[in-house]
């Protein structure tokens, strides 16, 4: 059971089902409230590094993603998610190490301080994805990381999934302006990706760590999305 005093939620789900949607909600959210934000994304290119949270305590709120945008994450998002060069088990463990840098600079010690968290993706990505990769790391592999594993140590309060049919995520990833969309994009690959995420075994890992699960269908139009969050939020994001 998570043990510490803030909250922090993940969202997650295949690649184009609309994490954003949810994120960008929140962030209305907290601006509303009046909260002073914190981007990561915004901090990592600006400065090439991940912050440790004495950095910026007086935040209310910490907007994160994975990978990160510096360090590891940034050789994972600019050289080893492209193309086949890189096996499945290099990816694994760059993944976990990125996330056990966030983890122990930033989340835990924010989590701790009773900040809210608010990230895209995380361990429960590389346990969807990684694992149905050809040739990639077995689930018991992957839990055992280092970085992996202190991340389950430490589970996110609320796992937000979002579920979205593989193809109409793939129509949607096609309008993306991107000339390479990664190895994560491959229409196999969100079959094989949804799977997981839809399946009890995989809530199961979580739910015994204390975390609630959510389900949030992503497979609607915008308006509809929005006002689904809206509801989502009302309900674990009840006080300023």
């Amino acid at each position: 059971m998570p043990e510490d005093t803030g909250r922090y939620i993940v969202i997650d789900g295949i690649t184009g089902s609309s994490k954003s949607t949810i994120v960008e909600e929140m962030r209305k959210w907290s601006q509303s409230c009046g909260h002073s934000i914190f981007d990561l994304d915004k901090w990592c290119k600006e400065y090439h590094s991940i912050p440790r949270f004495e950095e910026l305590n007086d935040m209310d709120v910490i907007f994160a993603s994975e990978p990160t945008t510096a360090l590891i994450g940034k050789a994972i998002r600019n050289e080893l998610s492209h193309g086949d060069k890189y096996s499945p088990h290099e990816l694994a463990h760059a993944f976990s190490l990125d996330r056990h840098i966030l983890a122990n600079r930033l989340i835990v010690p924010a989590r701790k301080a009773g900040k809210l968290i608010i990230q895209s993706r995380s361990v429960s990505s590389s346990i969807a994805i990684q694992t149905m990769m050809d040739g990639g790391p077995s689930l018991e592999e992957l839990l055992a990381l280092p970085g992996n594993a202190f991340c389950l140590e430490h589970a996110p309060d609320h796992l937000i999934l979002t579920h979205i049919p593989p193809s109409v995520a793939q129509e949607r990833l096609a309008k993306r302006n991107h000339e390479d969309k990664g190895v994560f994009e491959k229409m196999d690959l969100l079959k094989k990706e949804a799977e997981v995420y839809y399946s009890k075994d995989f809530a199961e890992i979580f739910t015994s760590r204390g975390t609630r699960v959510h389900h949030f269908n992503a497979n609607q139009s915008l308006e509809e999305m929005t006002g689904q969050a809206h509801q989502l939020i009302n309900s674990l994001l009840t006080h300023c």
